[in-house]
């Protein structure tokens, strides 16, 4: 059957196997990620060769987090003001570029910790 049309549930992963491609399975903790998941083909996107998996994974949940923050939780509309608080960091570079793709007027602020 086609992976991406293959609705079975996945099985969970105790220990990486040997055979296992390593890009496609990272394991950081004992029992924690399914080595195989399902997802529409329309739903699909290819990592960049620029960057790694990790950093693939971070850049999704990052833009995902941004997205719901201004849709679903601040329902934002075209024209209204956006503050973003910690703009230079993971989700606040989303949410900047986010809010302004939706029509936002978009005020950026880095947060800066100053160390003793």
């Amino acid at each position: 059957m086609h992976a991406s049309t293959d609705r079975r549930p996945t099985r969970r992963a105790t220990t990486p196997s040997p055979a296992a491609d390593p890009r496609t399975m990272r394991a950081v903790a004992q029992r924690a990620f399914a080595g195989q998941g399902v997802a529409k083909e329309a739903k699909r996107a290819h990592k960049p060769d620029a960057i790694d998996f990790e950093e693939a994974a971070v850049s999704t949940i990052s833009g995902i987090t941004a997205l719901q923050a201004l849709t679903k939780v601040g329902r934002l509309e075209t024209g209204q003001y956006v503050l973003v608080i910690g703009a230079s960091g993971g989700v606040g570079s989303f949410t900047v570029q986010l809010a302004k793709a939706l029509g936002a007027t978009v005020t950026g602020k880095p947060v800066i910790r100053v160390r003793p």
